[in-house]
Formats: structure tokens, sequence, C-alpha cells
């Protein structure tokens, strides 16, 4: 609130940020903030990284946790992480296992103190059974 020369007050109104500005914001923040998530709800939260694909456009996420999967990321126009696919395990040691979905869309909400972005995902099991899991990627706010 500013006063103004007759004594009367006015209201600064907040800057309008164009939804471009907002997207370009939102997405740095997921590519330069530490990262934490799961591949499914039986491990503790573990280190999450992205990084732009090697010798082509996007973007690939790493999720160092028990299967320790690595998939292509992409962000929607909101410059939230929206899709995960190609789906496989980094470590040789995990290679039986399998995310049966070709492609895993997330959906983000955001909480008091972090965003949480996460999508559901069918895993394959060594012997063949599929497991219902959830690959979930996070940022503190």
């Amino acid at each position: 609130i500013m006063a103004s020369a007759s004594g009367t007050s006015t209201v600064t109104p907040d800057p309008v940020v164009p939804p471009e500005e907002l997207a370009a914001a939102e997405k740095r923040a997921w590519l330069e903030s530490p990262l934490y998530g799961g591949d499914n709800a039986m491990a503790r939260a573990r280190r999450v990284t992205i990084t732009p694909k090697a010798g082509a456009a996007g973007y690939r996420v790493h999720i160092a946790n028990q299967f320790s999967f690595e998939c292509d990321l992409s962000f929607n126009s909101k410059g939230q992480p929206s899709r995960m696919s190609g789906c496989a395990p980094r470590l040789p040691e995990n290679s039986e296992w399998k995310v049966a979905q070709k492609e895993i869309r997330l959906r983000c909400s955001t909480l008091a103190t972090e965003v949480v972005c996460s999508g559901d995902y069918d895993l394959g099991m060594p012997a063949g059974d599929v497991y219902p899991g959830r690959m979930t990627i996070a940022r503190r706010r």
C-alpha cells in the first residue's frame, strides 16, 4: 500500500507474469533443484537426477532406488514432469525387472513443503508375475 500526495492510499497490483515465464521457471526448478523419489512403495525415497539426453533433444530421469530405473522424461506446457517412457533398470543386476508400460503418465501435486509428481505402472518381476508400482519424483518448494 502506497500513500499518495493527496493523503489517500492506493494498492499496487502484483505484476502479471506470463504463463510461458511461469512454465520456464517451473521447469528450471525441476532441472536445477535436488530431487528425490522412488520406484515403488516398499523402498525409501532416494536421489533422482534429470539430465539432458546425450546427442538428442529431451531429458532422462534416473531414480536411484530399489530397481534403479532410468527413463525418458517429458515436461508439459506448465513446466512439470508429465511423462516417463522407455524405462529400464540402469544396473545390470536389476536387468530382469521390467516396466510393463511403454509410457507412465505423471500427475503433479503442490503440497505445503514439496512438489510431487507420480504415476502408476506395472512392475514385471523375474518370475513373470506383475506387481503394481508407482514412480515418484519430488522436490522441496
